[in-house]
């Protein structure tokens, strides 16, 4: 019998078909069981804390194979990455940035990645299975950057359509406008972060730091998610 899940801060489908034993999230995702989540979450790379999702039953795949020889069988899955833009405060693509990636699974922390971006100021790889964090290290400018895997509430609330100030503030942090702790208060420093946005990126003359539609649309075409 298949049972019902119900998603939690941090969890993303990925994760979730792997903590069932599942290989292809779309095998979740899919299911019949799941047409109503499907209508509400159009988008399957973007699921809200408190959806609930079916998991279905495994279903045992038998292969033809010859006794009493060797045979190499090859499981295919999607594999997750983990995509970012760098840039500089004025907008421009940080080039050919120098940078180590460490992505930390159950704890641990794996051996660093050593790469550059590319032109566009681009890094991307695929995340390891179970990865909750990461932490970002820019070799030439001396900074780190933890980073929170499955962690990015959306702008707005996909059901009531309100903006959803935690996902708000983190992206303002994550483009440079320091709205301070992602705690979901509209305080007086997440304003001056959004007036600081809209008059950077919105070429707003009177901004006034309300995140309204507009705003948070603009937010999150500019931050890419």
């Amino acid at each position: 019998m298949g049972k019902w899940h119900t998603v939690v801060q941090g969890e993303y489908l990925k994760k979730i078909a792997e903590q069932y034993g599942f290989r292809q999230w779309k095998t979740i995702y899919n299911a019949g069981e799941n047409s109503d989540f499907r209508r509400k979450r159009p988008n399957p790379n973007v699921i809200y804390p408190g959806d609930r999702i079916y998991i279905p039953d495994k279903i045992a795949k038998e292969e033809a194979a010859q006794t009493g020889a060797s045979h190499r069988f090859v499981i295919k899955g999607a594999p997750l990455k983990l995509r970012l833009v760098l840039r500089d405060p004025g907008g421009e693509p940080l080039d050919k940035e120098p940078y180590e990636l460490t992505f930390s699974v159950a704890g641990e922390k794996q051996t660093p990645i050593k790469a550059r971006t590319s032109g566009a100021g681009v890094l991307e790889h695929p995340l390891p299975a179970n990865c909750e964090a990461a932490v970002l290290r820019l070799v030439r400018l001396r900074r780190n950057y933890p980073l929170a895997v499955g962690h990015l509430d959306p702008v707005l609330d996909p059901d009531t359509g309100e903006p959803v100030i935690e996902g708000i503030q983190a992206r303002l942090n994550n483009l440079g406008f320091r709205a301070g702790p992602v705690d979901g208060v509209l305080g007086p420093e997440t304003t001056r972060a959004l007036k600081k946005f809209q008059r950077a990126r919105m070429d707003r003359r009177s901004p006034d730091g309300i995140p309204d539609e507009n705003t948070c649309k603009a937010l999150e075409r500019d931050h890419g998610s």
